[in-house]
């Protein structure tokens, strides 16, 4: 078999050793942390369709955890020997494809695993993996953004380690253990700032029991952890005992009914300081008929123990009663909640012009709350499934950056409108009038 086309010393890896089979698999004692993973493919039957040829693991030092080749389950007609450097005499001794799956299986459960358009090898594979544990070198922006390129749009493999390290792979065939090495030294070098985001964008995979672990075998939880900050939300709630100042709130929504209009699945509140104050999934009261998963993160287990949408919406109005509520296009979120709240507190990110003329956009249309924030802060959120935690957390940030240009602008304004007497003496009178539970639409 190939060594991958880049010598250990070349390639900054060490202690390569290469075997094929399932020698270790029985007592399942791999290296800890991230793998990363390769497949090369065949086609087979009339329409050339994808199979797997040859899939090949290397753990975080670029070590060979397992490479062997895969004897598809129907006949091959193309070996696309040019790209994939299998040959029909790689087949005599091919392990059948159900013991490779199976193979493969208990090597990445639990584990990260990083890959280029890796969808394309588990595809494949016929296995699925869970979001957080993938570190996609094409279809995230890290590496892109650290080679220089757009964050957008995808990236050949071999154009993006050119543009690291300045040396060519895949020069003529294919050889997976070459790409997957590749990878993983990509990975390698924008490891840090990736899996920082994570862990802002997603904290709750990181809690000590779903948090994945590194090469060192340690896990990677976040120092505030997930669980505390929603055990003091829980405690506060009881005791109706917030912290004073604004808060952001988004909701991820799921299809309901036939024609899958929105409904909650889901409801994020955190403080000025970006704690989370509240984060729960919510069940419809109607059938669901579309969980929205690329987009909205919720699948059908997350709704299993969810609290139905009236206690939910119950606990939203005594969190947000007299509150400044941040969000981006909230009257959606509103929508779903079924309730309403006052315009004055409402500070929307997406509607008023503050944040977007300050990142030199113009004050009227809508913008995308991912753009406006890669705009403020040139990172990147939203990819792949939404978090509502995240963009709770984004919005605020955003807010934050423009709030005290946004309140004095809201002051004059009222001032103007009330002929010199502020609104807000005022306020508490219209507060203790105030029944955020009357719908908008009745």
């Amino acid at each position: 078999m190939c060594d991958g086309g880049i010598t250990p010393e070349k390639n900054a890896f060490s202690n390569v050793n290469a075997f094929s089979g399932s020698l270790d698999l029985k007592n399942n004692a791999f290296p800890n942390g991230p793998i990363a993973l390769d497949c090369e493919m065949v086609g087979v039957g009339a329409d050339f369709v994808n199979a797997l040829g040859r899939v090949s693991i290397v753990d975080y030092n670029g070590n060979v955890l397992y490479d062997v080749f895969s004897l598809p389950e129907e006949p091959i007609t193309d070996y696309r020997t040019p790209y994939s450097g299998i040959r029909p005499r790689d087949m005599m001794n091919a392990l059948p494809f159900k013991v490779v799956r199976n193979d493969v299986m208990q090597i990445i459960r639990n584990r990260i695993i990083v890959g280029h358009s890796i969808n394309n090898d588990l595809k494949v594979l016929k296995l699925r993996h869970p979001r957080s544990l993938i570190r996609d070198t094409n279809t995230t922006p890290y590496a892109k953004i650290a080679a220089g390129r757009s964050r957008r749009g995808l990236v050949a493999l071999r154009k993006l380690y050119y543009d690291f390290f300045g040396e060519e792979i895949q020069q003529g065939e294919h050889c997976s253990v070459e790409d997957a090495r590749s990878t993983m030294k990509i990975y390698r070098q924008v490891e840090k700032v990736w899996e920082e985001d994570l862990r802002f964008r997603f904290p709750e995979k990181y809690t000590k029991e779903n948090a994945p672990i590194n090469h060192y075998g340690e896990k990677l939880t976040r120092g505030d952890s997930y669980r505390k900050q929603i055990f003091l939300g829980i405690h506060l709630l009881a005791i109706n005992k917030f912290p004073d100042g604004p808060i952001a709130l988004d909701c991820e929504m799921v299809g309901v009914g036939q024609y899958n209009r929105n409904a909650l699945g889901r409801v994020s509140i955190v403080d000025y300081h970006g704690n989370i104050l509240y984060d729960v999934f919510s069940r419809p009261d109607k059938l669901i008929t579309d969980y929205r998963t690329q987009f909205s993160g919720i699948r059908p287990r997350d709704l299993v123990n969810a609290l139905p949408l009236k206690a939910v919406r119950r606990d939203v109005i005594q969190i947000i009663k007299n509150r400044i509520v941040v969000g981006h296009a909230v009257w959606n979120d509103f929508e779903v909640l079924r309730l309403n709240h006052p315009h004055y507190l409402i500070r929307d990110t997406c509607t008023a012009p503050y944040p977007k003329v300050r990142v030199g956009r113009s004050k009227k249309g809508l913008v995308a709350l991912r753009d406006l924030y890669f705009e403020f802060f040139g990172k990147e959120i939203q990819q792949g499934e939404h978090s509502s935690v995240e963009d709770a957390r984004a919005t605020m940030e955003i807010y934050r950056q423009v709030e005290k240009e946004w309140e004095a602008d809201l002051k004059r304004h009222t001032f103007e409108a009330t002929t010199g007497r502020m609104i807000k003496e005022n306020i508490p009178e219209m507060n203790k009038n105030f029944n955020c539970s009357f719908p908008w639409w009745s």
